[in-house]
């Protein structure tokens, strides 16, 4: 009666970190996906269908172990996905030691891949133990509920979150100038060099330091030219002082592009009521204006090898 009690206790407990898990890598999904992306392996769109899938995969185990049926192969497949993270994990502590976050919980707290390695642990104990006492429910209709298990737990992380290029992500933010007056925005400074936005081609980011989705594209943008590992003309601009600047390159995880702080009213002018808003530009004018969903690594080499 008691081993029941403990069994029955302990899948409930693994289904809900499970549940938990996958719950906080969708909500929200930008700081997973840019996780998934910065390994380097898929481009973006691949980084966020890889994320549905992992969610997807995640959202399966909890609820069949929640009902409890199939649970012995559900538990082996619990084991083998523990061993496959601890795997990782053990491959970031060797080897991208800068990865201090495993982000095993999405952006909800915060685990270290030793910590992370820890609770792996213990989950496999626990799910081997679970095994051994396996006490599934026999339930009249097993494969229909587990056919319509996969289907919607599959079908969910795409309905709920959609990925980027599932959806329409033109850029709703109207703004009212179609070029920018480089001797407006005034010229760059970098290593020493002044840079100019008169002739060629630049992507110019209106960013605020306080503006999450302004920090994420700016993690998202040097992703982007690290794989690429070519040096484009990207270039930041801020209204305001200068006060959180280290702030906003600590947390955004962005290489130093060239930048610059100008006037308030002067940057809502050309940046638009939205943040954040990047431009495409050639020769002053402005090509393609879009934000934070509509930008990928593709966007960027495309614009400018063509």
């Amino acid at each position: 009666m008691i081993k029941n009690i403990i069994y029955h206790i302990l899948r409930v407990f693994i289904s809900v970190v499970f549940l938990y898990s996958a719950y906080s890598k969708l909500y929200p999904a930008e700081p997973f996906e840019l996780f998934v992306f910065s390994h380097g392996i898929f481009d973006w769109f691949n980084s966020t269908i890889i994320v549905r899938l992992l969610v997807a995969i995640e959202l399966f185990i909890g609820v069949l172990l929640l009902i409890n049926i199939y649970t012995k192969r559900i538990l082996q497949l619990t084991i083998l996905l523990f061993v496959a993270f601890t795997m990782y994990l053990l491959y970031i502590m060797f080897f991208a030691q800068e990865i201090t976050d495993c982000m095993c919980f999405g952006d909800k707290f915060e685990l270290t891949p030793l910590e992370s390695i820890f609770k792996n642990v213990l989950f496999i104990g626990i799910s081997i133990y679970l095994l051994i006492i396996n006490k599934p429910f026999k339930l009249k209709y097993n494969k229909i509920i587990l056919l319509f298990s996969i289907i919607i737990t599959l079908a969910l992380p795409f309905v709920l979150s959609p990925p980027d290029g599932f959806i329409n992500t033109e850029y709703k933010n109207k703004i009212t100038n179609r070029k920018i007056d480089s001797d407006v925005i005034g010229n760059f400074y970098h290593n020493n060099e002044q840079l100019s936005l008169k002739e060629g081609k630049a992507i110019v980011c209106f960013f605020s330091t306080g503006c999450k989705f302004c920090k994420m594209a700016a993690q998202k943008i040097s992703i982007s030219i690290k794989k690429e590992n070519k040096d484009y003309p990207i270039y930041y601009v801020f209204y305001g002082n200068e006060i959180n600047m280290q702030q906003f390159w600590d947390e955004s995880k962005s290489i130093k592009f060239p930048y610059k702080v100008i006037p308030t009213e002067v940057f809502f002018s050309y940046s638009g009521s939205s943040l954040p808003s990047i431009m495409f530009i050639e020769n002053e004018e402005i090509i393609n204006h879009v934000g934070y969903r509509a930008i990928d690594d593709k966007m960027i080499s495309n614009f400018f090898n063509n």
